[in-house]
């Protein structure tokens, strides 16, 4: 197995490209995992659902699934001080529940 891939801070990746994966079996976004600016209604696109390049971060959550795509309205943007973290956000304005829509569009095998 290859070493996990690192990003760097703020980095955007493709999962086309590079191997991302989600542990558990959904991609439900609680509102813990957004920010939402109070003054649009709009979600911030500093944070989001969080998923890992390194499979092993994700064990401890059961099933782990890589990413295949995700929709254009979204992105993968590393967070965190764990190189291998990222996190799903808006890449453009969206609504908690147009966020969670878009999230049921990301493919997962």
């Amino acid at each position: 197995m290859n070493d996990p891939y690192e990003g760097r801070p703020g980095e955007e990746i493709d999962p086309q490209t590079i191997n991302v994966y989600r542990g558990g079996h959904d991609l439900d976004a609680k509102p813990n995992e957004y920010k939402v600016d109070r003054a649009s209604g709009y979600l911030k696109n500093t944070h989001g659902v969080s998923v890992e390049t390194d499979q092993a971060a994700l064990a401890r959550f059961g099933e782990v699934r890589r990413i295949k795509s995700i929709p254009p309205m979204l992105t993968i943007v590393q967070r965190g001080q764990r190189l291998t973290h990222f996190e799903i956000v808006p890449r453009q304005s969206l609504t908690p529940s147009e966020y969670q829509a878009a999230l049921d569009q990301v493919e997962l095998e």
